[in-house]
């Protein structure tokens, strides 16, 4: 039991971090949805299944250009203003398409949003989140480090960038089954729709 208060009380502070981007994206959202005309969008949505059957979902070469450029300038004072705007960004498109496709489809859109979201973006999201938590780590130490402080670097550095690593390949090999198998599961959940 007292393992588990000390994993929530660690996590804490990023869980309310998290839940603000959750709530200003929110707010952020239902303001810039309700400006846009969104007909054409609608129009594209309600022809998902054509398009799923003409087409596989490839989100490798965008998930590579994020995951380099999160690793890059988290370097540089850049990556504070950029990884939460990136954090931002991926909550505001979730939250966009779970609107297109409740205006499309009212709650079965939802339903179908929810898989779509799940597929295409749950492993990614999740996975990044513990790529700038290490990333977090990988700072904090350098910076407990450069003050003197006893720590075993070589360690801690070795943990967080195998952790990175394995996230990484986890992010391709998820990525890999949406284009090969995710958009056919996609395709067959159309009947939802």
């Amino acid at each position: 039991m007292n393992f588990v208060n000390n994993i929530v009380s660690s996590h804490k502070k990023l869980m309310k971090i998290v839940l603000i981007f959750i709530f200003i994206s929110l707010f952020l959202a239902f303001f810039v949805f309700t400006k846009l005309d969104n007909s054409l969008i609608i129009s594209n949505v309600k022809n998902m299944a054509e398009y799923l059957s003409n087409n596989n979902l490839n989100f490798i070469f965008n998930h590579f250009i994020s995951i380099s450029l999160i690793i890059t300038l988290s370097l540089t004072i850049v990556g504070l203003i950029f990884i939460p705007i990136y954090l931002f960004y991926e909550v505001i498109c979730i939250l966009y398409s779970f609107y297109i496709f409740v205006l499309a489809f009212s709650i079965k859109g939802f339903i179908y949003a929810l898989f779509f979201n799940l597929i295409t973006k749950g492993f990614y999201i999740f996975f990044l989140l513990i790529i700038i938590r290490k990333i977090k780590n990988i700072v904090v130490t350098i910076y407990k480090y450069h003050n003197k402080e006893n720590i075993d670097v070589k360690y801690s550095l070795i943990k967080n960038i195998k952790a990175i690593i394995v996230s990484i390949i986890l992010i391709i090999i998820s990525d890999i089954f949406i284009y090969f198998i995710g958009t056919t599961i996609l395709l067959k959940l159309t009947f939802i729709l």
